[in-house]
C-alpha cells in the first residue's frame, strides 16, 4: 500500500475529530464507530502509534521537517483547548456533553457485543477491567449514590447522564493521550532547536528492541530471506491471518502491530549472507504496486515451494531424527 496525505489526513481527522453518536433507542454512545464500553483501555494510545508510523514513514521519505511538525503540534493543540475550554471535559457539574460536538439519532443501533446492566455494572465492576474500573471511579466521584440510584430510575433522561458521564471520562483519556503526544513533538522541536536536529526518524521509528530493565539488547530471529522476501513474507502472513498480535483489531492496527513485531524479532540476510536489522520496511511495504514486486513476489514463492516440495516428499520423522545427532 502506497501511503499518502490521504492516508495522514484520515488518521489525523480519525483522532482530533472523532465521530461521536448518540443511539437514541439503546440509549447508548459511539465512539468513532465502537460502543464506549467496548473500547479497549489503550485506543487513543494506539490510534496515534498508527499515526506516528504514518510519520515515520514521511521522514523515511524525506517529507518531514520541523516546520510540519509544529503545524501538527497546533491541530493537536487545537483539540486540547476544545476540549478543555469548549466541551469543560474537567468541570465535572457540566458533565452533559453538548448536542454540537455529538450527533444523536434514531436510526438503528449497530449490535453490541457487550450487554449492560447499569444495575451492577457501575456499582461492582469487574476488577480485571481497567477501563470499567475507570468508568465506576469517575460516576462516584462525579455524583453521589443516592443521586445515581435516582438517575436508574429516571426513564427520560436517567441513562443519557450516565452515559455522558462516561463519555466524559472517555473525552478525558483522548485528552490524556493527546498531551503526551504533544509533549512528544515538543521534545523534538526542542532538540532541533538546541541542536539543530534535522533527522528525527529515530523518533519516529517503532520503540527499539531494548529490554527496559536490564537495558541488553533483545536478540532477533534471522530468516533466511533477503529484504524484499521478507515484505513477501510480512503480506502473506498478514494477508492470510497466519500471524497477529490482537484478531480484534481493525486491519490498520492488525497491519501495524505486524510490522512492529517484525522490525523488532527479526532480520534479514544481505547479499553477503550477513544477518541486518530491517530498517525502511515501511518504505519496502509501499512499493506494493510497483512493477519489480511482482517478480520479487514470484521468486519469494518458488523459493517456498522448494522448502514445501523437500517437506512434503521428506517424512517428519527423518527431519526430525537429525536434531538428535
Amino acid at each position: 500500500m502506497e501511503i499518502n496525505n490521504l492516508h495522514l489526513e484520515n488518521q489525523l481527522e480519525k483522532i482530533l475529530k472523532p465521530n461521536i453518536v448518540w443511539y437514541t433507542k439503546t440509549k447508548q454512545f459511539q465512539f468513532n464507530d465502537v460502543y464506549i464500553d467496548d473500547l479497549e483501555i489503550n485506543y487513543f494510545k494506539s490510534e496515534i502509534e498508527i499515526f506516528k508510523n504514518y510519520l515515520y514513514y514521511f521522514k523515511a521519505e524525506n517529507l518531514l521537517n520541523s516546520k510540519s511538525i509544529k503545524s501538527i503540534r497546533n491541530l493537536f493543540q487545537k483539540r486540547l483547548n476544545l476540549l478543555k475550554s469548549d466541551i469543560k471535559i474537567y468541570k465535572k457539574k457540566n458533565f452533559i456533553i453538548k448536542d454540537v460536538y455529538c450527533l444523536s439519532t434514531n436510526e438503528p443501533a449497530p449490535k453490541n457485543h457487550k450487554k449492560i446492566n447499569l444495575d451492577t455494572y457501575l456499582q461492582y465492576p469487574d476488577f480485571n477491567d481497567v477501563l470499567q474500573c475507570k468508568f465506576h471511579h469517575h460516576i462516584f466521584s462525579s455524583i453521589s449514590r443516592e443521586k445515581f440510584n435516582s438517575l436508574l430510575k429516571d426513564k427520560v433522561n436517567g441513562d443519557f447522564i450516565i452515559q455522558n458521564l462516561k463519555l466524559q471520562l472517555i473525552l478525558q483519556l483522548h485528552y490524556e493521550s493527546l498531551t503526551d503526544f504533544i509533549q512528544f513533538l515538543d521534545t523534538i522541536l526542542e532538540l532541533d532547536n538546541s541542536f539543530n536536529l534535522t533527522d528525527f526518524k529515530s523518533y519516529f521509528a517503532p520503540e527499539t528492541s531494548f529490554n527496559s530493565l536490564t537495558k541488553l539488547e533483545k536478540k532477533k530471529c534471522t530468516l533466511k530471506m533477503k529484504n524484499h522476501e521478507v515484505v513477501s513474507f510480512f503480506y502473506l502472513m498478514y494477508l492470510y491471518d497466519f500471524m497477529f498480535i490482537d484478531r480484534q483489531s481493525t486491519s490498520d492496527k492488525k497491519r501495524s502491530d505486524l510490522q512492529r513485531f517484525f522490525e523488532d524479532n527479526f532480520m534479514y540476510l544481505d547479499k553477503n549472507g550477513n544477518p541486518q536489522n530491517i530498517v525502511r520496511f515501511q518504505s519496502q511495504l509501499s512499493k506494493i504496486n510497483k512493477l519489480n514486486f511482482e517478480e520479487n513476489k514470484k521468486e519469494f514463492i518458488n523459493k517456498l515451494r522448494v522448502f514445501l516440495d523437500e517437506y512434503e516428499k521428506t517424512t517428519t520423522n527423518v527431519l526430525l531424527s537429525n536434531f538428535n545427532k
